[in-house]
Formats: structure tokens, sequence, C-alpha cells
């Protein structure tokens, strides 16, 4: 399961994502750590939410091994 971490700790898990938003954010995460990347970070500047500000944000993803240890950098 991928969730995603908002600011304030918030945890959106990937299944209440519309289905379009999930599978771009599966691709995108396995195409990064195909490539032996131990971390990607997702710029998401000015967003929205019904015509309304609600700031920047970045995301970051970490790999981790079978034991649930982030890989080092």
């Amino acid at each position: 399961m991928i969730e995603v971490i908002m600011p304030l700790a918030k945890i959106v898990p990937v299944e209440i994502l519309p289905e379009p938003t999930a599978i771009a954010a599966y691709e995108l995460v396995a195409a990064v750590l195909r490539e032996q990347s131990t971390e990607l970070i997702i710029a998401l500047p000015n967003l929205t939410d019904d015509g309304a500000s609600v700031g920047s944000f970045a995301i970051s993803i970490r790999k981790i091994d079978e034991t649930g240890i982030a890989s080092a950098a």
C-alpha cells in the first residue's frame, strides 16, 4: 500500500484517491525505484481545493528493505 503523507502528519491512504491519480502514483513510484533511486521527492506547487489555495507541498517516498528500514542514500 502507498500512503501519501501530508503536512501535519495527515496520512491519506491511496485507496481514497481517484483511480487515475492512484494509478499515476503507483507508476511514478515504480519507475523511479526501478532505476535504483532510494528517494523520490514530488513537489506540488500552488494546490487548490475548489478554487481555494491550500499551499504548496512536497512528498518524499523512500525505498525500504524487507525489514522496513530506509535504504542508505
